[in-house]
């Protein structure tokens, strides 16, 4: 349970980390404002229509612990595809609002740091996704993507 909690917190922690560099660190000459806001807006509502399209499927297995709590493997929906959609929708935000915000250095620092740690926590997800569901989840993981096509 206290690896459980410090992992949502280090990745909370790392996702403000984000959020703060893109609002803070702007790299003017990157795009011309006009092409970054919508360049990025549209990236940004990417990740978060994937994001809220995993919550749809996920329901209240969503609240950001590590080991699952719902009765049933998800395997429909973004699921059907992708092990670790809600993360790769946050990762395709975070890139979104950085661009947006015309910040090389948000978009550097999604890719550095965000990137490593969601990493980190699907596969302890997934550790525990194997303890509970088993050969179903072997099954699953073996059909689907990891967080990134075409990385199984």
């Amino acid at each position: 349970m206290k690896r459980e909690l410090s992992v949502r917190l280090l990745h909370l922690l790392v996702w403000l980390v984000v959020v703060a560099i893109s609002f803070l660190a702007k790299t003017e000459a990157a795009l011309p404002a006009g092409t970054a806001t919508v360049i990025g807006l549209l990236v940004f509502i990417s990740g978060l229509s994937l994001f809220a399209w995993a919550v749809a499927y996920l329901r209240i297995a969503a609240l950001g612990v590590v080991e699952p709590v719902s009765e049933e493997l998800v395997m429909v929906g973004p699921y059907k595809y992708l092990r670790h959609p809600l993360s790769l929708g946050v990762i395709v935000s975070l890139v979104g609002l950085a661009i947006s915000l015309r910040s090389l250095w948000g978009v550097l620092a999604a890719i550095v740091l965000f990137v490593p740690v969601s990493m980190y926590r699907a596969r302890l997800e997934e550790t525990a996704m194997a303890r509970r569901f088993a050969s179903q989840w072997h099954d699953y993981a073996s059909r689907t993507y990891f967080m990134f096509p075409p990385v199984h």
